[in-house]
């Protein structure tokens, strides 16, 4: 019995029975045939069809992904290890991959580990337990298993190290209020980042005040177009 599925929309499905995952054509009338079969080694979790690949996770958190063009050879193109800790949901994107655990959701940027390599985390937020599965849209991601949606906003600090040693941090017009930690592969720097709301000063004349000087100031000039 096939127990996972995953489409792209655009005519092929991938499936998993056991630990065998087959990718599918998809035929205008409805009718299937079988394109390619693989069977892994370890129990599947999830599988995905997302951006010409086939990605599948596996236990012992990992990731093993293939080109559809190549996953009829065999093995993975790829077989990157995911953080410790169990993993609800995970959601490929084009640059990066996003994944929901029982307390946090990360974003782990794709092109910054070889094969059997950890992923870089980018960014992790911490969010309530029950999330269930992770939808996103636009700059937001949605996290589902509640009575109301959670909402977190993607546009966060950008962190590039400069040639002398240093940081340059980019802060996005609209990015989310808050402390930011900074972690490198040896230590954590927390609250290193605070973006916070732009307060003006208090204005130094009332309303009142400021429409007084106004008719003053037009009394004047009528003053002086009078004299001219």
């Amino acid at each position: 019995r096939h127990r996972l599925l995953s489409g792209d929309g655009q005519g092929r499905m991938v499936s998993v029975h056991d630990r065998t995952v087959t990718l599918w054509t998809i035929f205008p009338d409805g009718r299937l045939q079988i394109e390619a079969r693989h069977e892994l080694g370890k129990a599947i979790q999830r599988v995905m069809l997302h951006d010409g690949k086939i990605w599948c996770f596996v236990a012992e958190n990992q990731l093993q992904i293939w080109t559809l063009e190549r996953f009829s050879t065999g093995a993975a193109e790829r077989i990157v290890q995911l953080p410790e800790g169990e993993i609800m949901d995970i959601l490929p994107q084009e640059e990066a991959l996003y994944i929901l655990q029982k307390d946090s959701v990360s974003k782990l940027t794709i092109n910054s580990a070889q094969h059997g390599q950890a992923w870089k985390v980018t960014f992790r937020f911490p969010v309530q337990e029950g999330g269930r599965k992770l939808v996103r849209k636009g700059g937001s991601l949605f996290l589902t298993g509640f009575l109301v949606p959670l909402a977190l906003d993607l546009r966060v600090p950008q962190i590039q190290p400069t040639m002398t040693g240093g940081l340059n941090i980019k802060v996005p017009r609209m990015a989310p209020f808050g402390e930011y930690d900074l972690q490198d592969a040896s230590e954590i720097l927390h609250q290193a980042i605070r973006v916070r709301e732009l307060r003006f000063s208090k204005p130094k004349m009332t309303l009142e005040q400021f429409k007084q000087l106004l008719k003053q100031h037009k009394s004047r000039q009528a003053t002086v177009n009078g004299l001219d």
